[in-house]
């Protein structure tokens, strides 16, 4: 089954769908030596995803001594690099997390690079709503998909070259807008109107991607979800 050729190329199939029903499997593809000194990763050898994944820690490992500018270029090419182990049949088995994580690095790294310089608080409201809320989310999923001690650790290094200077420009861009905002006395405030069928929920300081997975969550049950968030109104816990 480990050639994969074509007659092996059903089965194999088959022991994707489900491989947590054919523990054995891996059992007997572990044992497996390696073809040579420069074998070509493959699926089909479960040591060749372990090795990858070693080697995938320590080069996310070393991205805390490079710059939070090279760092995204670099998160790109190894996401690109490794993307195809994040579909291999050891993703499933919890044992490509760094495979995983790297993908939602990567995604981290586009939203970044998209950021530019809001001047207004409606320009960085429209990119955060839109956009920016994307990178806390890939974040928490890269934190997510780390099994282990030693994942998280890589994972926590790529999130503080990557990340940390980001989240202090918006945060920076926030505080120094937020003065802007009309916030002088109850003339100012907005009014909601009642409609039947209508239910407004209003929810302090809730972070914009989880509302945007709760929003995804709604919809799905056939809800009509119209996300209106406010601007923080600068208290000292940055609620609104």
């Amino acid at each position: 089954m480990s050639s994969g050729k074509t007659a092996w190329e059903l089965v194999w199939g088959r022991y994707k769908e489900a491989p947590d029903t054919y523990p054995g499997v891996k059992e007997v593809l572990e044992t497996l030596t390696p073809k040579g000194l420069f074998e070509e990763p493959s699926e089909y050898r479960p040591i060749c995803n372990k090795k990858e994944e070693e080697r995938l820690e320590k080069a996310i490992i070393a991205l805390s001594s490079a710059s939070s500018k090279d760092a995204l270029a670099i998160v790109k090419t190894m996401a690109a690099e490794h993307a195809h182990r994040s579909i291999w049949v050891w993703a499933t088995l919890g044992d490509s997390p760094l495979a995983l994580a790297i993908g939602h690095l990567r995604d981290l790294a586009e939203v970044i690079e998209s950021t530019g310089n809001p001047s207004t608080r409606e320009t960085l409201a429209e990119y955060y709503t839109t956009q920016g809320w994307k990178a806390d989310n890939s974040v928490l999923r890269a934190l997510g998909a780390a099994r282990s001690v030693s994942s998280t650790k890589a994972v926590t290094a790529a999130i503080r070259v990557v990340y940390l200077p980001w989240l202090e420009k918006v945060a920076t861009l926030t505080q120094a807008l937020a003065s802007t905002f009309p916030v002088t006395g109850p003339q100012t405030c907005r009014t909601l109107s009642s409609a039947e069928g209508t239910v407004y929920l209003f929810a302090d300081g809730l972070r914009m991607d989880l509302a945007k997975s709760l929003e995804r969550k709604l919809d799905l049950l056939g809800n009509c979800i119209f996300g209106n968030p406010f601007w923080p109104g600068g208290s000292a816990s940055g609620n609104g």
